[in-house]
């Protein structure tokens, strides 16, 4: 496994991974939240909302870990043979719409939010 010897012990291995994911997933929010808009965003502005976000989606895998078995129970009665693709489908979603949450608060934070004109609608 990447050229470690059977030395390193397994626990090692995977707590590495594990604790990389988390940095990486913060590093990907980050430039889609930077460079992905269609002007020029500081970095500090979307910094925070980022590492915030990264750190949520971590949360929910590990949310999705905890209520499996409950989860998975009531898919397999409703949906039969299609609860992989429905768990895919609904967990793919909160992750998106975590991630828009995200890019919604970066945009507020950098200041070009639309104001509303003062007076009668």
């Amino acid at each position: 496994m990447l050229g470690f010897s059977r030395s390193v012990p397994l626990w090692i291995s995977l707590a590495f991974f594990k604790f990389a994911a988390i940095p990486i997933s913060i590093l990907t929010l980050f430039l889609v939240y930077w460079l992905l808009p269609n002007r020029r965003i500081r970095p500090l502005r979307v910094a925070p909302v980022a590492i915030l976000v990264g750190l949520a989606r971590e949360l929910l895998k590990y949310v999705n870990l905890l209520v499996w078995p409950w989860l998975e129970a009531k898919l397999r009665r409703e949906y039969g043979p299609f609860y992989i693709s429905v768990t895919i489908v609904l967990f793919s979603f909160l992750a998106a719409m975590l991630v828009l949450a995200g890019a919604e608060r970066g945009h507020e934070k950098s200041g070009n939010v639309a104001r509303r004109p003062q007076g009668n609608p």
